[in-house]
């Protein structure tokens, strides 16, 4: 799906300040990395022109606000928070020898965003058309920032903030494929070109609570049950949930029926061996308990006016994220370079 190509490609890249003053500058260079950032599993929610929250439609809002953060494997209880390597200005209180910060060590602790724009998430010519505020639409732009365990020179710990904005979707790479620039304004790498690409796909929280349970499995059929050992207890709202282990395909099968605190239905069928094994259930998407929303991916592109209501948005890319929730892959992540 894509999340509105309009909106994100109505503007382009940042205004940077550029050949204003030469004096000391380095010679004008290919492009040449000086860092990257990939892997992170990010989670975006909306806040309207009042800061109040609210869903991504699609009709273009005026002032919306995208906040994102790290999401969580809920099996480790650990940040989805990918890797970072930058380099340092010779000469920099940070690191006054340069190189790698941490010699290429680095510690993602958390990484956030803040952007503004004016969005919607109508996409295709039909839903496009049945925008009634399209003519308003502008690409986000805001700021991320990523901040580490290590601490640097000062005393401080190391943290990446960049400028960036959204160039929109790349038509020759995957639906949901997102091009990105910006600046880096501090820390290693300060000064260095941000490009890149990440994915983001509309992404729904699981009802049903989130466990690990002995399940019994047969070739060809739909049926699970829970009977010895860890029992599931199936409940409602395990319907819609998902279901991973031996056997299954990768991501997961979904919960489609439950019938008894013993017994529930998935689809597709089992194709594996006949088996009693652990099972996890309702982990969804890289183990985060959400999973792609659907039903309000289907509304932005039916040309039905208000009948979308994107919550949130999950994005990743590059390293262990590089498989969006669509099942395009994006490697790219971000990049830092300096030249042009």
């Amino acid at each position: 799906m894509r999340l509105k190509t309009r909106v994100l490609a109505a503007v382009g890249s940042l205004a940077m300040v550029g050949s204003m003053v030469a004096i000391a500058a380095p010679a004008s260079a290919a492009p040449t990395a000086v860092g990257n950032c990939s892997g992170a599993l990010q989670l975006a929610t909306f806040k309207d022109a009042t800061n109040a929250p609210t869903t991504l439609g699609d009709q273009t809002a005026i002032g919306t606000t995208i906040s994102s953060k790290l999401m969580k494997n809920l099996a480790t209880s650990t940040n989805i928070a990918g890797t970072c390597a930058a380099a340092v200005r010779p000469g920099d209180p940070q690191q006054p020898a340069g190189g790698l910060a941490e010699g290429g060590a680095l510690t993602v602790k958390s990484v956030a965003g803040k952007l503004v724009g004016n969005l919607g998430c109508a996409s295709g010519a039909t839903a496009e058309a049945a925008d009634a505020t399209a003519a308003a639409a502008w690409s986000p732009s805001g700021k991320i920032t990523w901040g580490f365990n290590e601490l640097n020179d000062l005393g401080k710990p190391w943290q990446i903030q960049a400028q960036v904005a959204f160039l929109g979707e790349d038509p020759s790479a995957a639906p949901d494929d997102v091009d990105l620039t910006g600046l880096v304004l501090k820390g290693p790498a300060v000064g260095a070109n941000v490009v890149g690409a990440i994915w983001q796909d509309p992404a729904a929280k699981l009802a049903g609570k989130a466990r690990n349970a002995t399940v019994s499995v047969t070739n060809g059929s739909g049926s699970i049950s829970s009977t010895t050992g860890t029992l599931a207890k199936f409940v409602a709202t395990d319907i819609g949930g998902t279901i991973s282990g031996p056997g299954i395909a990768a991501p997961y099968s979904t919960i489609t029926a439950v019938a008894s605190l013993q017994n529930a239905t998935m689809a597709p069928v089992f194709p594996g061996t006949t088996q009693t094994s652990t099972y996890a259930l309702n982990f969804g998407s890289y183990q985060t308990g959400y999973v792609l929303d659907f039903a309000n991916a289907i509304g932005c592109q039916n040309g039905t006016a208000n009948d979308a209501a994107i919550a949130s948005v999950m994005s990743g890319g590059g390293g262990g994220t590089s498989s969006s929730l669509l099942g395009s892959s994006v490697p790219a992540g971000v990049t830092f370079t300096l030249g042009q």
